[in-house]
């Protein structure tokens, strides 16, 4: 902040000059109009637009010359602190101040360089190696969760299949838990409508652009018209809206009373959309579309009453998890796979499991382990390491009860299988030819991407007392590598024609450090092949997207059956909003477009 950072006090003095609806609204455009949502960098040119609209024009060139730097780039506006300012206007600003939307450049752009101070925590220095990797993933966990990359299109398809078909595939399961029909009776309507409404809404979101905002200012607001033309009811359009949306006031009670840390945003996750004088919109669009993801499981998860509840549907949602993954990646690899062969679930003579995946690569082989587990927002968002460590530990390393979890199951499982002498035997998969051993560790929730944690969770896996080089002898044992389920399944298009074990050597000859997340690193393997989708879940995706199609607008889906075109859904969309007009005859909750909101 020019020169300097400035103190919470003065950040929240300049912040209480302006009025709290129409900064919210601000904060959520830009947001909008820059695709931060989607992670990585800004839109560069939008960015620039927005600069100049804020900045005075020697300010605003250096600036935007600071963004653009190839080596460094610095941007005023990201993600992680539009949600903040957001967050501390419902706290902090009055109802009625001055309106940031018809300021000149200057004030509200100062504003936003503030809380740009604001976002980090500040730990002391320290001599313990463990420590300063734990402060600085506290500090990173909320950086890599809301500005790096996510293929929603991916995490959509994942949660469509965990919620469906591999539900219904665990219908025996001790922890069998109804959340589809959990999740439907809570809400009002089936979760495929629910899902639908969602849908619909993120095509809105997704063709924003600043010449779309330029043209009209209040194209960010969701009319009741919107839906007009569906085939859904307009009272479970409500419910959706009950589901989805409350006022500022609404976010207030609830952040006074439930906020874990400055960083925690849960409550936007919550409920991404705000109603402003009887305005509807989207808060932070990437947050909508985790509605599609993890919404339901939260849904029904503070449904339960008992912690005995709670924990099943948590077992069960780790079973879900690794019933997915095994089917994503056998589908990748495919049949007579000379690079890769799966061994989904392999078990014991005793019919215990081994681990969750093993891929045999020739002459090596990937034990894998998958963890479902989530990660509480008081760990992720307090700006307490030590919170976040026994969090790790809980989930990732051993719990309280002593069971192993994470890097301790693949640390045991290597022992047994791989020890100099007896080693456990794995009927149908002989590993007598494998020199080489690498465990990996792949989690639903995002933090296996983030930076430091595989750093960390490497030392804490070499630190194990039973593995030790003469463990594995004559096997040579890699360091642990730990992702995401995002990346993992980026990975999966090339396993037809790369082996898993060629993949990870790219990665860990081009940074031999494990705190970098897995794509931080370029990898000359990969490279060399080219970009690829992931075909497997891009299907997957269209199966569960036309029938919301065909259920929202049936006319056009008899009308424009194209099965196998993918941009179906867009052209329908269009088609649909060329048509709508301005109002609904039945305004339900929706006010008339047209309307000043403020």
């Amino acid at each position: 902040w020019y020169g300097r950072e400035s103190t919470m006090e003065e950040f929240r003095s300049s912040l209480s000059q302006f009025s709290r609806d129409p900064l919210v609204y601000l904060c959520s455009a830009i947001n909008a109009i820059l695709r931060c949502w989607q992670g990585g960098a800004p839109n560069v040119v939008a960015h620039a637009h927005l600069v100049r609209n804020f900045f005075q024009p020697g300010e605003a060139e250096r600036l935007i010359q600071g963004s653009q730097s190839k080596q460094d780039p610095h941007f005023v506006f990201h993600r992680q602190q539009l949600l903040f300012v957001a967050k501390e206007a419902i706290l902090h600003c009055p109802v009625s101040g001055v309106d940031p939307l018809s300021q000149r450049p200057g004030p509200v752009g100062t504003l936003f360089l503030m809380a740009n101070d604001h976002l980090h925590y500040g730990f002391p220095e320290t001599d313990d190696y463990e420590q300063k990797l734990l402060n600085t993933l506290t500090e990173l966990v909320v950086v890599g969760e809301y500005s790096g990359y996510h293929a929603f299109r991916n995490g959509i398809a994942r949660a469509h299949l965990m919620y469906s078909r591999f539900s219904d595939e665990l219908k025996a399961d001790p922890d069998y838990t109804t959340i589809r029909e959990r999740f439907g009776t809570l809400v009002g309507m089936p979760m495929d409508e629910f899902q639908g409404l969602c849908f619909a809404l993120l095509w809105k979101y997704f063709n924003v652009s600043v010449e779309s905002y330029a043209k009209d200012p209040y194209s960010l607001f969701v009319q009741q018209s919107y839906f007009s033309q569906t085939a859904i009811p307009i009272e479970k359009v409500d419910k959706l809206v009950d589901e989805l949306s409350t006022t500022p006031g609404g976010f207030k009670k609830v952040f006074e009373r439930r906020l874990k840390g400055k960083n925690d945003f849960t409550l936007f996750r919550s409920k991404p959309l705000c109603f402003v004088s009887n305005h509807l919109f989207c808060i932070d669009v990437g947050l909508l579309a985790e509605k599609l993801e993890s919404g339901p499981f939260w849904r029904v998860h503070f449904s339960f009453l008992t912690d005995e509840e709670k924990n099943a549907l948590h077992r069960f949602w780790g079973k879900l998890f690794e019933r997915y993954m095994n089917w994503m990646l056998a589908e990748s690899i495919g049949r007579n796979n000379r690079f890769n062969a799966l061994y989904p679930s392999p078990k014991y003579h005793d019919g215990t499991e081994v681990c969750d995946a093993i891929i045999l690569c020739g002459s090596a082989a990937v034990f894998i382990e998958y963890k479902g587990a989530t990660f509480t927002a008081g760990a992720k968002y307090s700006g307490d390491p030590a919170l976040l460590r026994r969090e790790v530990e809980r989930n990732l390393i051993e719990n309280e009860r002593g069971r192993r979890k994470g890097i301790g199951q693949l640390a045991e499982t290597i022992r047994r299988t791989c020890q100099r002498a007896n080693p456990d035997q794995i009927p149908g998969l002989d590993l007598s030819n494998v020199r080489t051993i690498y465990p990996l560790l792949i989690t639903r929730d995002g933090i296996g991407d983030a930076f430091i944690i595989g750093e960390l969770l490497r030392i804490r896996f070499d630190a194990v007392p039973t593995l030790s080089f003469k463990t594995v002898r004559p096997r040579r044992l890699t360091p642990l590598f730990c992702m995401a389920a995002e990346t993992i399944e980026q990975i999966a298009p090339y396993l037809a024609d790369l082996s898993l074990s060629d993949i990870i050597d790219g990665r860990y000859i081009g940074h031999r450090s494990m705190g970098a997340s897995f794509f931080a690193v370029p990898n000359p393997v990969l490279q060399q092949m080219g970009e690829r989708e992931n075909r497997v879940l891009d299907t997957a995706f269209h199966e569960f997207t036309e029938p919301l199609v065909k259920a929202l607008f049936p006319e056009e889906y008899e009308k424009q059956r194209r099965k196998e075109n993918p941009q179906v859904a867009t052209q329908m969309h269009e088609d649909r909003r060329a048509r709508e007009g301005p109002t609904c005859p039945n305004q339900s909750r929706f006010r008339r477009a047209g309307a000043p909101p403020f």
